[in-house]
């Protein structure tokens, strides 16, 4: 499937990133990147989360528009068009 010959690897393309920011910029984005981590550590805990239970009547709307869309399907199937 893959082959490494030298002449099949001229003709692949790449991309170089060269970054826009320097180094400064850079260290300092990531000390913020990473004091945020450690304040949205142990927001939620296993007390915290509550089991919500699905209320049976929530598919409702869901089955009457899939009934009425065919519905409405169907007759236009069975109406003759003008």
């Amino acid at each position: 499937v893959w082959s490494l010959d030298s002449k099949d690897l001229s003709n692949i393309t790449t991309d170089t990133f060269n970054p826009c920011i320097g180094e400064k910029e850079r260290d300092a984005g990531f000390s913020r990147w990473k004091l945020a981590v450690q304040r949205s550590m142990h927001w939620e805990t296993a007390e915290d989360v509550v089991e919500i239970q699905p209320c049976p009547l929530s598919t409702v709307p869901g089955g009457i528009f899939i009934i009425s869309s065919l519905a409405m399907f169907m007759l236009s199937e069975i109406i003759p068009h003008r």
